[in-house]
C-alpha cells in the first residue's frame, strides 16, 4: 500500500514536471517565433500611415502601406536598414564630398564633380517643379531614411556599419537634396553622352583639315551597323539633322593639350569609381519576345542591366504595395521607387543610349584684359562665378572656384589663345525631372500612360516595354539639340552656333508590337538613319547579335530558352530578370551577391543577405513576382 502510494506521488511530480517542461518548451518556442517574426517584420507609423516591411528568404523586402507616402516612407526605411554606408557613398560622389572622408587623394574627383553640381539655390526650383504628389514622395523617402537613421545613432555597435566606424564618421541627417544630387548624378551618368569633339578635331587635323577624308573614315551615320529597329518598323523616324562640311576655322585652335587634360580626367574618375565601387557606366541589354514568338503566348522580357561589379551592387531589391503602387524590381539607393521592373500589368527595361550625342563643346573667346569675360551676340558677357568649399579628411578646406558662361561650365582653359572650353548640356535643370518620372512609370498601367511618363525624360536612354495585354515596344528617349553646324565637331560660342530646339518626342526612334516579334537592344543603334556622337561611330558587328542569332533561329521561345541565350553570349547582367507577362506577371530574377552588405563593428552580417554568387554563376535564379 505505502508503495503504491510512492509510486502515484512519483507519477504526480513527473506530470508536474512534464507540464512545467512542455510550457516552457510552449514558451521558447513562442519566443523563438516571435523573434523570428520580428526578424523578418517590421511595423512602422508614418503620419498616420501603417506600413508592414516582410523579409523574404532572400532578405528582399516587400513593403506594403496603406498609403502612397506612407510606402515610400518603408521604402526609404528598408534601403537604409540594407545600403546604408552606399547612401552614404552616393551621396557624397554626387556631391562632391569624397575627400572629406578618404582624404587629400580624392580632391581632384571632387573638383571634377563640382563642376557640374548644382547649389542649394539653384536645386530648389527644380524640386519645386515637380508634381505635388512626386515631392511629397521624395519627402517621405527621406523620412523614412532618417527614421532608421535615429535607430542607428541609439544603437551604434549593432546597428551602424563597419565602414562608419572604419572613417570614424557617423551618419548624417538625409536631406532632400541628397537624393536630388543622386539622381542627377544617375542620370548624367547613364544618360548624358558627348563632348567628344575635341578628339575629332584632333582627327580632322592629323588629316591636315581634308574633310573628305576624315568622312570616310569617321562617317556619323553608319548604315551598316546593327540595329534596333529594322528598316521594315521605321515609321516616320527622319534623320536627325543633314550632315554639313565644318563652316567653322579650326585652324588656330590646337587640341593636343586639351585632350591629355580630358583623358587625365577620365583616368581619375575611373580609377576613384573602381577603388570606391561607386555608381558606374558599362552597359546593358534587354530583350522583348511577342506573344507570336513566345511558347506560351504571353510575351517575355529579359533585363540584364550592367552596372558596376558584382561585388558591389549598384542596386537593391524591392517590392512594393500601396492603393497606387504594385511594383517590384530593382532601386538605386537614394533614389525612390524601382527604376527597372514590373507592376500589375507591365514590365519595362533601361538601357543607355551609349552612342547618341546630347552634350556639345563650344570654343569660347575670352577677353584679354578680363579672363572671366567672354564674347556673345557682339557683347562681352561676365561668367557666372561659383565658389564651393571642398573639406578634406585630416586636412584644409580648399576654397575651388568655377565658371560657367550661357552655355556651361568651362572645362578647360587656353588662355595663350584667349580660349575657353565649355560644355553645353541637355540635360542641365532636367534631370530630377527625368528621374521622377520613374515614379509615374511605376504607376503606369498601359501603353499610353507609359509613354506619357517617358515625354519628359531629358537623358538619352532606351526603354524596353511589354505589357499583358501582348503589347511590346522599344523607346529611345531624350532631348537632342537641333543644331545648325556638323555636331562632330566643337561650337563657336559667339552666338553663331546656337541650338535650334529639340527633337520632339514624336519624332523620336520607337516601335511597337515590331513585324519581326522581338525586340533586342544592348546600347546598340537605335534605327539606320540615326547618327552616333562622333568620336565613336555605331560599329560593324556587336555583342548585340549574340541575343539576336538565337532568337531568329528559332520558331518559338520560352524562359528556359532565355536563359540558354544568356549563357551563349558570355555576358552578364549585374541583376538579371527575365519575366512572363502573365496573369499575374512572373518570373525569375538574380542580385548577385545579394540584398544587403551590412556588417557591423562587431563583425556581424545582415539577416537580410543570402548570397546568391552561387546561383548566379550556375545559371540558377530565384522566383520574381509582385508583393505577396
Amino acid at each position: 500500500m505505502l508503495e503504491e502510494k510512492q509510486s502515484n506521488k512519483k507519477n504526480k511530480h513527473r506530470k508536474i514536471t512534464f507540464i512545467i517542461f512542455l510550457g516552457l518548451l510552449l514558451v521558447a518556442t513562442l519566443l523563438i517565433t516571435i523573434f523570428l517574426y520580428s526578424q523578418k517584420y517590421k511595423i512602422l507609423i508614418y503620419n498616420n500611415s501603417i506600413i508592414q516591411i516582410y523579409r523574404d528568404d532572400y532578405g528582399v523586402p516587400h513593403i506594403e502601406s496603406t498609403t502612397d507616402r506612407g510606402l515610400l516612407f518603408g521604402n526609404g526605411y528598408a534601403i537604409a536598414q540594407d545600403r546604408l554606408f552606399q547612401l552614404e557613398k552616393n551621396k557624397r560622389d554626387a556631391k562632391g564630398q569624397i575627400s572629406e572622408i578618404y582624404g587629400q587623394d580624392y580632391i581632384d574627383y571632387d573638383k571634377s564633380t563640382a563642376q557640374y553640381n548644382y547649389l542649394k539655390t539653384e536645386t530648389t526650383p527644380q524640386f519645386q517643379q515637380l508634381s505635388d504628389e512626386n515631392q511629397a514622395y521624395f519627402i517621405a523617402y527621406r523620412d523614412g531614411i532618417n527614421a532608421y537613421i535615429d535607430e542607428v545613432l541609439h544603437n551604434k555597435t549593432r546597428l551602424m556599419p563597419k565602414e562608419f566606424f572604419d572613417l570614424d564618421i557617423e551618419p548624417e541627417k538625409w536631406e532632400i537634396e541628397d537624393s536630388i544630387a543622386i539622381a542627377q548624378m544617375t542620370i548624367r551618368k547613364y544618360g548624358e553622352n558627348g563632348g567628344d569633339e575635341i578628339n575629332n578635331l584632333a582627327k580632322l587635323a592629323a588629316l591636315n583639315y581634308d574633310i573628305n577624308l576624315f568622312n570616310k573614315l569617321n562617317p556619323e551615320i553608319n548604315n551598316e551597323a546593327i540595329v534596333t529597329i529594322p528598316n521594315t518598323d521605321i515609321k516616320d523616324n527622319p534623320i536627325r539633322q543633314t550632315i554639313k562640311n565644318p563652316s567653322n576655322n579650326y585652324q588656330e585652335i590646337n587640341p593636343d593639350s586639351l585632350i591629355e587634360s580630358a583623358n587625365q580626367e577620365k583616368k581619375i574618375l575611373s580609377q576613384v569609381r573602381k577603388n570606391l565601387q561607386l555608381i558606374t557606366k558599362l552597359g546593358s541589354f534587354m530583350a522583348i519576345i511577342s506573344p507570336d514568338k513566345s511558347k506560351t503566348g504571353n510575351a517575355l522580357f529579359l533585363s540584364g542591366p550592367q552596372m558596376g561589379d558584382k561585388k558591389s551592387q549598384m542596386v537593391a531589391e524591392v517590392k512594393l504595395k500601396s492603393p497606387n503602387f504594385s511594383v517590384a524590381g530593382i532601386e538605386i539607393p537614394g533614389i525612390p521607387g524601382v527604376i527597372i521592373g514590373i507592376n500589375q500589368n507591365i514590365a519595362w527595361a533601361i538601357t543607355s543610349g551609349t552612342w547618341s550625342d546630347n552634350l556639345d563643346t563650344y570654343i569660347e573667346t575670352i577677353n584679354p584684359e578680363n579672363q572671366y569675360q567672354y564674347w556673345f551676340n557682339n557683347q562681352w558677357q561676365d561668367m557666372i562665378i561659383k565658389k564651393q568649399a571642398i573639406k578634406v579628411k585630416d586636412g584644409d578646406t580648399i576654397d575651388y572656384t568655377t565658371y560657367k558662361t550661357i552655355h556651361g561650365p568651362v572645362v578647360n582653359w587656353d588662355l595663350k589663345n584667349n580660349k575657353a572650353y565649355t560644355y553645353k548640356r541637355s540635360l542641365e535643370n532636367n534631370e530630377l525631372n527625368s528621374m521622377a518620372s520613374i515614379l509615374d512609370i511605376n504607376k503606369s498601367t498601359n501603353l499610353d500612360e507609359f509613354q506619357n511618363a517617358l515625354k519628359d525624360f531629358a537623358g538619352s536612354l532606351n526603354f524596353g516595354y511589354a505589357d499583358k495585354n501582348g503589347n511590346i515596344g522599344y523607346f529611345h528617349v531624350g532631348k537632342y539639340p537641333i543644331r545648325n553646324w556638323d555636331p562632330r565637331f566643337p561650337a563657336i560660342g559667339d552666338g553663331s552656333n546656337e541650338w535650334q530646339g529639340f527633337i520632339k518626342y514624336d519624332n523620336l526612334p520607337k516601335t511597337i508590337n515590331p513585324q519581326q516579334n522581338f525586340i533586342v537592344n544592348w546600347n546598340s543603334k537605335p534605327t539606320e538613319n540615326w547618327p552616333g556622337k562622333g568620336e565613336y561611330t555605331w560599329i560593324d558587328t556587336h555583342d548585340v547579335e549574340k541575343i539576336i542569332n538565337p532568337i531568329e533561329t528559332v520558331e518559338k521561345i520560352d524562359i528556359n530558352d532565355i536563359i540558354n541565350i544568356i549563357k551563349g553570349t558570355g555576358e552578364r547582367g549585374t541583376y538579371e530578370q527575365i519575366v512572363e507577362l502573365s496573369n499575374p506577371i512572373q518570373g525569375l530574377n538574380i542580385l548577385p551577391p545579394g540584398q544587403s552588405g551590412f556588417i557591423n563593428n562587431n563583425e556581424e552580417s545582415s539577416i537580410n543577405f543570402y548570397n546568391q554568387k552561387d546561383m548566379y554563376y550556375s545559371f540558377k535564379y530565384k522566383p520574381f513576382n509582385l508583393w505577396q
